[in-house]
């Protein structure tokens, strides 16, 4: 994901609205926000 996604995700996020992503092999899906929780979790650390 670039710079301008990651910009659309977060004010999307700050908004409310997410997606549900598909990932490959898994029955459940995982909101388009968890890569903002990733990033500022390797920030803290």
């Amino acid at each position: 994901m670039n710079l301008k996604g990651m910009r659309d995700e977060l004010a999307a996020a700050a908004e409310g609205r997410f997606r549900i992503e598909p990932p490959m092999f898994h029955l459940v899906g995982i909101p388009s926000y968890l890569i903002l929780a990733e990033l500022a979790v390797a920030e803290m650390c």
